[in-house]
């Protein structure tokens, strides 16, 4: 006998989703009768929300088959389906089509499939249509899915593919013009107008050399103006950098140098430009360990009338920051000193200023002095994480000069405002508090003002509903608040989407909604992966996600201005290195955007930098972000006793928040994935194991 129970739920049921063209049912409704099979009736309308879910995910099990096919057609048919347009794709999937029927239907269907989902639409019918011989319907499916792609190599590849299937007509012209906007250096007439895009695109592609020659072209070029060339011989300058050949780089900027001093008497730009490649020029040498060559560029060029006050200012920042680097203090301070009394608009500069005078007298045990900046630079920076990192400083200098109980308090109040943040968790540290473990709570799916993505998660296809959302949230940006977007992302593994519109939040917003977000900015997606590669290579799964998402925040497409690949993130270069002791050959870079492949890369050149630093984390970490060479040096001069100085001692700004990052992930992540409370590790900060 069915139970009363099961009585009001069914009544509930046929009477709650009348509405099944517009909203699905929920996940509790579908899972029960999953659970209860025919021990619950269905309803008996086929159009029913609950019986459309329950037949597609049976005809989508089935698929391809005849009674999938029969039963995706009739859906096709059915009115005001909110997924209507979306079902022809089903049909592609399980139906069989001879070369008539399927040319017929791609023309029937092309104008209706939404966008977000054409992609997908014109993959499946491209796979199709291969084993016929018509080479115009196959070259006009290249031609379409070259604007549905997510990368410009895939794009490249669909026209080139494309214009090699047809010889004349007007879809040929298309093909070459668009082709010609994508990859403009498969044109055959190069005019000078070309010479940008052509260069870029050689670059792109790591042609360097190739690249060089068209931006040499623009720089040789007088019809060019002075900001064009400046630009192109920056470029130029940039291939060296990206090919890790430093000298070339220096030597650049210095031909650039040499060329734009001739024209500041004649070039309102000029002295603008000069000062900025002098600037670049300066901190290149520098990285060449040539100090005094460095501060003779910089003297030279604060000796120039006119010059702005801004760069008056970074010229003698730079010039402090180097005395520091040499442990020359009291130097040091007199250069910080007057870079704080130029005048200029630049807040980043004011900022790095302050921190400089507070560091130094920090650096110089004279701790009083140091409370006094931090507490002025505290007051007055209004960015949060820079307010946090001065805030967090004036606690260790106010205990180092025995005020305790002031340093306690705010080492207190900046857990209490930001404790998932980098000094967050090194204010538990100094408070010696223990870590909780965090369990992280599965959202339920929620029906709301989203339709057709609830429709698509419901019908469990969660990478349309992806697709879909972000297409939703482009067309309708300003229609609501972005906190409420944010659980949607997670549900459907878009995290670097999601992770994305989360810091387009305000930041005095954000810090209240990390905690109920963390399943979004802390995911461990790829889990049993991850698990096998941490096992084989010996490493903790936290290390490796701390630093996925830092790289990438788990977009397995991403690619960096420095051509680094990928989840991890990788070079081609080192991957060919990691990959040269063993039998299998990859076709770099490509391959990198391969999930399985790029972590265990990655995780294989993080095991070897951590054995190369004698399994000191900080420095393995720092090398993974910027050079072996270049860490080294870091180590070697500017590590003295305390760990965490160091960090904020790392001249790389990119470098120094990278390592602050990667520590944080780590924490998190291991309160995410431990059962049990634990003590900061003081191992990752010092030479041992996690």
């Amino acid at each position: 006998m069915v139970s009363k129970m099961k009585i009001l739920f069914f009544i509930w049921l046929i009477t709650a989703y009348s509405e099944a063209s517009v909203y699905p049912p929920s996940l509790e409704q579908i899972n029960t009768f999953l659970k209860h099979k025919g021990a619950i009736r269905r309803p008996s309308s086929n159009t029913d929300a609950v019986n459309i879910v329950l037949n597609y995910i049976e005809a989508q099990k089935n698929s391809p088959s005849q009674k999938s096919c029969l039963y995706f057609r009739k859906l096709r048919e059915e009115k005001d389906i909110t997924f209507k347009d979306f079902i022809p794709i089903k049909i592609l999937e399980s139906c069989q089509f001879n070369s008539k029927k399927l040319k017929h239907f791609y023309k029937k269907n092309k104008n209706i499939i939404p966008v977000w989902a054409k992609e997908s639409f014109l993959r499946l019918t491209l796979e199709k249509a291969k084993s016929n011989r018509d080479s115009h319907f196959l070259s006009e499916l290249y031609y379409e899915l070259s604007f549905y792609t997510l990368t410009n190599r895939d794009t490249e590849s669909y026209l080139l593919k494309a214009r090699k299937l047809l010889k004349k007509g007007s879809l040929k012209n298309k093909i070459k013009k668009r082709l010609n906007e994508i990859a403009p250096r498969f044109k055959r007439n190069i005019t000078k107008k070309d010479f940008y895009s052509v260069a870029k695109n050689y670059d792109e592609k790591r042609k360097f050399p190739k690249a060089r020659k068209f931006y040499r072209k623009i720089v040789t070029n007088h019809s060019f103006t002075l900001k064009e060339k400046y630009k192109a011989w920056v470029k130029i300058a940039m291939t060296y950098k990206k090919s890790r050949k430093s000298k070339e780089y220096v030597t650049s900027l210095k031909n650039l140098g040499y060329f734009l001093k001739t024209k500041i008497e004649k070039n309102n730009d000029a002295l603008n430009l000069y000062e900025e490649n002098q600037i670049a020029l300066a901190r290149g040498i520098w990285t060449l360990h040539q100090r005094d060559k460095a501060r003779n560029i910089l003297k030279s060029l604060i000796s120039i009338k006119n010059i702005s006050e801004e760069t008056k200012a970074l010229i003698n920042w730079l010039k402090g920051s180097m005395k520091m680097e040499e442990k020359k203090l009291s130097e040091a301070i007199i250069f910080f000193k007057r870079a704080s009394d130029f005048n200029h608009d630049n807040e980043d500069l004011n900022s790095k200023i302050m921190w400089a005078l507070a560091w130094n007298s920090y650096q110089d045990n004279n701790f009083k002095k140091a409370a006094l900046y931090f507490d002025k630079g505290a007051r007055k920076i209004k960015s949060l994480p820079v307010k946090r990192r001065f805030s967090f400083w004036l606690a260790k200098s106010l205990g180092k000069s025995k005020n305790h109980l002031r340093a306690n308090r705010i080492l207190h109040e900046i857990l209490k405002e930001s404790p998932f943040s980098y000094y967050g968790i090194m204010a538990s540290k100094e408070l010696r508090l223990p870590f909780s473990p965090i369990e992280l709570t599965k959202k339920d799916f929620i029906i709301e003002e989203i339709p057709l993505f609830s429709w698509l998660y419901i019908l469990e296809e969660k990478s349309f509903a992806k697709n879909y959302l972000i297409h939703y949230l482009k067309t309708n940006d300003n229609k609501r608040n972005r906190k409420s977007y944010l659980r949607y992302f997670s549900q459907v593994g878009a995290y670097s989407e999601g992770i994305r519109e989360f810091y387009k939040i305000k930041p005095e917003l954000r810090q209240g909604l990390i905690e109920k977000e963390l399943e979004l900015l802390y995911p461990s997606p790829y889990r049993n992966m991850v698990n096998e590669i941490s096992a084989k290579h010996g490493l903790s799964p936290a290390i490796i996600y701390s630093i996925t998402r830092q790289e990438s925040a788990f977009n397995p497409l991403a690619r960096s201005w420095a051509d680094a690949f990928g989840l991890m993130q990788l070079t081609p270069e080192t991957a060919k290195i990691l990959v040269s002791d063993s039998r299998k050959k990859l076709h770099l870079p490509y391959e990198l955007y391969q999930p399985e492949i790029n972590i265990n890369l990655g995780t294989k050149l993080f095991k070897r930098l951590k054995k190369k630093f004698n399994n000191n984390y900080i420095l393995a970490i720092a090398s993974y972000n910027a050079s072996q060479r270049v860490v080294k040096r870091w180590y070697k001069e500017r590590f003295e006793n305390d760990p965490i100085e160091f960090i904020e001692k790392i001249p790389y700004q990119e470098t120094r928040n990278y390592v602050k990052l990667v520590l944080r992930n780590y924490i998190i992540y291991k309160r995410v994935l431990s059962d049990n409370k634990f003590y900061f590790p003081e191992e990752i900060i010092s030479n041992g194991r996690s």
